[in-house]
């Protein structure tokens, strides 16, 4: 879960769009490099990657679906533990970086 106290929201953004862009690339180039016939590279391959961004681009945290932390936030919201800033910096973090690296 990405918090602006802890980490500045560029970082946590540009982690975010960098570890979507790998998980995308990967996902969708997988079968043009090494065929059908090689899934347990396929699979050893998306595995890698996932790793890679859990060890090396963890600013933003774990969360990679963005509806899941967004529900989250809304519940925080929605009991008061959360303000409008963090809201804000929540979808900036997880929908808008999201989509630029999967752009």
């Amino acid at each position: 879960h990405f918090s602006a106290v802890a980490v500045p929201l560029r970082d946590a953004c540009f982690d975010e769009a960098v570890s979507t862009f790998l998980l995308l690339s990967i996902i969708l180039t997988n079968g043009a490099l090494f065929g059908r016939k090689m899934w347990l590279l396929q699979n050893l391959l998306v595995i890698a990657v996932s790793r890679f961004n859990m060890e090396v681009l963890n600013r933003a945290g774990s969360a990679m679906n963005p509806m899941m932390g967004t529900s989250f936030v809304t519940y925080a919201l929605s009991r008061r533990k959360a303000s409008y800033h963090g809201v804000v910096a929540h979808v900036l973090c997880y929908w808008l970086a999201s989509f630029a690296g999967a752009v």
